[in-house]
Protein backbone atom coordinates (compact mmCIF):
# COMPACT_ATOMS: atom_id res chain seq x y z
CA UNK A 1 0.00 0.00 0.00
CA UNK A 2 1.38 3.48 -1.22
CA UNK A 3 1.73 6.28 1.77
CA UNK A 4 -0.95 8.30 -0.61
CA UNK A 5 -3.16 4.75 0.01
CA UNK A 6 -2.53 4.69 4.06
CA UNK A 7 -3.15 8.72 3.94
CA UNK A 8 -6.60 8.61 2.50
CA UNK A 9 -7.85 5.08 4.31
CA UNK A 10 -7.04 7.12 7.77
CA UNK A 11 -8.61 10.64 6.31
CA UNK A 12 -11.25 9.08 5.72
CA UNK A 13 -11.34 7.00 8.97
CA UNK A 14 -11.24 10.40 10.47
CA UNK A 15 -13.99 12.20 8.40
CA UNK A 16 -16.02 9.70 8.88
CA UNK A 17 -15.68 9.69 12.64
CA UNK A 18 -16.03 13.12 12.54
CA UNK A 19 -19.32 13.05 11.04
CA UNK A 20 -20.43 10.62 13.57
CA UNK A 21 -19.76 12.54 16.23
CA UNK A 22 -20.98 15.86 14.82
CA UNK A 23 -24.33 14.22 14.16
CA UNK A 24 -24.81 12.48 17.69
CA UNK A 25 -24.29 15.89 18.85
CA UNK A 26 -26.75 17.39 16.61
CA UNK A 27 -29.35 14.74 17.92
CA UNK A 28 -28.24 15.41 21.32
CA UNK A 29 -28.86 18.77 20.73
CA UNK A 30 -32.05 18.24 18.86
CA UNK A 31 -33.50 15.77 21.78
CA UNK A 32 -32.97 18.54 24.37
CA UNK A 33 -34.50 21.60 21.89
CA UNK A 34 -37.51 18.84 21.60
CA UNK A 35 -37.67 18.11 25.39
CA UNK A 36 -37.93 22.07 26.44
CA UNK A 37 -40.33 22.43 24.10
CA UNK A 38 -42.20 19.34 25.54
CA UNK A 39 -42.07 21.07 28.75
CA UNK A 40 -42.70 24.30 27.99
CA UNK A 41 -46.39 22.93 26.16
CA UNK A 42 -47.02 21.00 29.05
CA UNK A 43 -46.57 24.08 31.31
CA UNK A 44 -49.09 26.16 28.56
CA UNK A 45 -51.43 23.23 28.76
CA UNK A 46 -51.52 22.88 32.78
CA UNK A 47 -51.81 26.37 32.91
CA UNK A 48 -54.71 26.81 30.66
CA UNK A 49 -56.48 24.16 32.56
CA UNK A 50 -56.23 26.16 35.63
CA UNK A 51 -57.49 28.89 34.11
CA UNK A 52 -60.18 27.23 32.66
CA UNK A 53 -60.99 25.25 35.61
CA UNK A 54 -60.96 28.66 37.44
CA UNK A 55 -63.66 29.96 34.99
CA UNK A 56 -66.00 27.14 35.37
CA UNK A 57 -66.05 27.45 39.24
CA UNK A 58 -66.75 31.31 38.78
CA UNK A 59 -69.03 30.65 36.60
CA UNK A 60 -70.51 28.04 38.88
CA UNK A 61 -70.37 30.24 41.69
CA UNK A 62 -72.66 33.19 40.14
CA UNK A 63 -74.93 30.57 38.89
CA UNK A 64 -75.36 29.50 42.19
CA UNK A 65 -75.99 33.27 43.31
CA UNK A 66 -78.22 33.93 40.47
CA UNK A 67 -80.35 30.80 41.58
CA UNK A 68 -80.91 31.77 45.40
CA UNK A 69 -81.49 35.55 44.46
CA UNK A 70 -84.57 33.96 42.32
CA UNK A 71 -85.55 31.51 44.89
CA UNK A 72 -85.70 34.27 47.44
CA UNK A 73 -88.10 36.02 44.37
CA UNK A 74 -89.67 33.18 43.84
CA UNK A 75 -90.81 32.57 47.13
CA UNK A 76 -91.75 36.52 47.96
CA UNK A 77 -94.18 36.55 44.87
CA UNK A 78 -95.91 33.02 45.72
CA UNK A 79 -96.51 34.73 48.94
CA UNK A 80 -97.90 38.01 47.44
CA UNK A 81 -99.56 36.46 44.49
CA UNK A 82 -101.40 34.10 47.27
CA UNK A 83 -102.25 37.29 49.83
CA UNK A 84 -103.63 38.70 46.68
CA UNK A 85 -105.94 35.97 46.03
CA UNK A 86 -104.08 34.92 42.82
CA UNK A 87 -103.66 30.91 43.03
CA UNK A 88 -102.77 30.26 39.88
CA UNK A 89 -99.68 32.80 39.64
CA UNK A 90 -98.99 31.89 43.49
CA UNK A 91 -98.66 28.32 41.93
CA UNK A 92 -96.41 29.10 39.51
CA UNK A 93 -94.08 30.97 41.68
CA UNK A 94 -94.41 28.22 44.31
CA UNK A 95 -93.47 25.98 41.83
CA UNK A 96 -90.56 28.38 40.23
CA UNK A 97 -88.83 28.01 43.84
CA UNK A 98 -89.34 24.06 44.36
CA UNK A 99 -87.31 23.89 41.14
CA UNK A 100 -84.84 26.48 41.72
CA UNK A 101 -84.31 24.81 45.27
CA UNK A 102 -84.35 21.43 43.45
CA UNK A 103 -81.58 22.96 41.31
CA UNK A 104 -79.02 24.49 44.08
CA UNK A 105 -78.84 20.93 45.62
CA UNK A 106 -77.45 19.36 42.78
Amino acid sequence: MSTFDNWQKEFWNRLNQQMQENFKKQMEFTQEQLKKQMEFTQEQVKKSIELTQEQVNKSIELTQEQARRSLELAKKNAETYLEQHNPTLAMIEFERARLLRNFLRE
